[in-house]
């Protein structure tokens, strides 16, 4: 069954004050209004996610590294030829998400192969970065995946590496694996995309 939901005027401002104000204090950007008007299979997924049209992986990382180290195993050449199944190259898009600290429970442990068999597509690795990025600036340093690793099993290094993300100790770290690597802490991190209309 289809879980719909109307968000109410009240909800609408306070997600655009939220990331309005992340964006332009981060990247000089601004969030679009949009119809208010969603379907949500999922109703554990609550956080909205905002991708600005325009911001690119590369810039993602290069704003995270001015305020932590990041321990990046994806070289730079590597990084350019990330495809993501989701990009807001084109036009800003909109997901949910769970919004937890540490990784969400489905799929944890298994290997991208045994999760790609379900057909199941959880964040690419700008996503994960662009949650962290926020949740980072909005809790006061907080961080995700402290004890979990998410695996972005939404994006795909040319070579066929599956990258990840966690913090470790005093570092965030972008990994990447083999399509069979499996971890105990390791899964990703469940989605939804919001149907929503754009306009300036």
């Amino acid at each position: 069954m289809t879980y719909a939901k109307i968000i109410s005027q009240k909800e609408h401002d306070a997600i655009f004050e939220s990331w309005g104000k992340f964006l332009n204090e981060t990247f000089s950007d601004s969030v679009s209004t949009f119809l208010d008007f969603f379907y949500n299979s999922n109703p554990n997924l609550n956080s909205f996610l905002f991708m600005p049209k325009g911001i690119s992986l590369v810039d993602i990382i290069r704003k995270i590294e001015l305020l932590m180290l990041v321990e990046n195993y994806i070289i730079h050449n590597e990084l350019l030829r990330i495809n993501s199944v989701r990009s807001s190259k084109i036009e800003t898009y909109v997901l949910l998400h769970s919004g937890n600290e540490e990784g969400d429970k489905e799929f944890r442990g298994y290997s991208y192969e045994e999760i790609k068999n379900r057909g199941v597509l959880g964040m690419t690795l700008e996503e994960r970065l662009m949650t962290g990025f926020k949740y980072f600036i909005e809790s006061g340093g907080r961080h995700l995946d402290n004890e979990t690793i998410t695996l972005c099993n939404g994006s795909e290094t040319y070579l066929g590496g599956i990258p990840s993300v966690e913090w470790q100790k005093d570092k965030l770290v972008i990994n990447i694996h083999h399509n069979i690597h499996k971890d105990p802490r390791m899964g990703i991190r469940l989605v939804e995309p919001v149907k929503c209309i754009f306009v300036r």
